[in-house]
């Protein structure tokens, strides 16, 4: 018998979107003495394995679509990719405007997965079929470990392909289309739907201070541009914990971690700020999630219920 949860995941996919946000753009230019944030710099001493991949989509527009047609003035041309856009988003922009360096980068594209992956091979990057162990890339063949490397990593469940790793030098750098899809790595999608802007990739995403995106223009510089659709910067200051659209409720029946996440993030960034009440009554038991093994969510709520009471 097909679980709530299965069903609630298929009726999110089929529903409209929530309404989007009122997006800030904001110049990342720290000056001295300033609490403002600081321009993600890209160079040999900051983030340098994330520089061949901005390359790439720098130079997207230069990838042939592998078929030639005539044109009236030039004859025969091979048309070539419009270019594309890549973010950073979620935990890294959160962990890079804290001024920490980030421990995993995950980055969004308004590139399909097709396009992702002409764009990683026009740029020297070599794909590798089947799993590969994210801790183990020194034990790839000879002719790849150390180069630039990709890989599918998630599909929904119709095989559409949902995420592609691009490592550089052993680096991991997760990489996705924008969807309108929930965004929990616990579950995927019966059938992922792309969206057109970052505004919409926010939509589904758990907390205002990971709904935010710096877009990646410069390969060896600064890029000093932070989208901000949910107030995720100002909640960061402030130390408030916001569910993107107020909607605590549908990330929690999403995805049970979320729980986790809130109390970690209240933890880490809370600055003395209790957890709302509206918020505590949405922790449910371990039989509310079907979908996960009953003794890892036991485990879980178990915890979450002892920290939550502990912050009130």
């Amino acid at each position: 018998m097909k679980s709530l949860f299965s069903k609630y995941i298929k009726l999110r996919e089929e529903s409209e979107e929530a309404p989007v946000g009122v997006t800030a753009k904001i110049k990342l230019q720290k000056k001295q003495g300033s609490n403002e944030f600081t321009p993600f710099i890209i160079d040999k001493d900051n983030h340098a394995n994330l520089a061949p991949l901005i390359g790439a989509f720098l130079d997207s527009d230069k990838v042939g679509l592998g078929y030639t047609t005539i044109d009236r003035n030039k004859g025969e041309i091979e048309p070539q990719l419009k270019k594309k856009s890549i973010f950073l988003t979620g935990g890294a922009v959160r962990d890079h405007l804290l001024g920490k360096t980030p421990k995993n980068y995950d980055l969004v594209t308004d590139a399909t997965a097709s396009e992702i992956r002409m764009i990683l091979k026009y740029s020297g990057f070599k794909e590798v079929k089947g799993q590969i162990d994210n801790n183990k890339y020194d034990d790839l063949p000879n002719d790849v470990s150390g180069k630039k490397i990709f890989y599918v990593s998630r599909t929904d469940k119709k095989g559409k392909e949902l995420e592609i790793v691009a490592v550089v030098k052993g680096q991991p750098f997760r990489l996705s289309s924008m969807t309108k899809s929930p965004k929990s790595r616990y579950f995927d999608p019966s059938d992922i739907k792309l969206a057109s802007s970052v505004e919409e990739d926010a939509i589904n995403r758990d907390f205002t201070i990971n709904a935010m995106y710096i877009p990646l223009t410069n390969d060896d510089g600064p890029n000093s541009e932070l989208i901000d659709p949910f107030g995720g910067a100002h909640h960061l200051k402030s130390g408030e914990m916001k569910a993107v659209g107020g909607k605590f409720e549908d990330r929690m029946q999403e995805d049970p971690m979320t729980a986790f996440r809130l109390v970690n993030h209240f933890n880490r960034f809370g600055k003395g700020q209790n957890v709302p009440e509206e918020y505590l009554k949405h922790i449910g038991s371990e039989d509310d999630y079907e979908d996960i093994s009953p003794d890892k969510i036991k485990e879980l709520m178990d915890f979450v219920r002892a920290e939550m009471k502990a912050l009130v």
